[in-house]
């Protein structure tokens, strides 16, 4: 089925954040366990 290009977009974009998200968590846990 056809997704229109704005729906396809927000999609991707909230994507991304989700993934900034998870990235920017997962360097502060190795940072945290760097420092220990």
């Amino acid at each position: 089925y056809l997704v229109e290009p704005k729906v396809k977009r927000v999609l991707v974009v909230r994507q991304g954040k989700l993934v900034g998200v998870v990235s920017r968590i997962d360097l502060l846990r190795r940072v945290g366990q760097s420092n220990e």
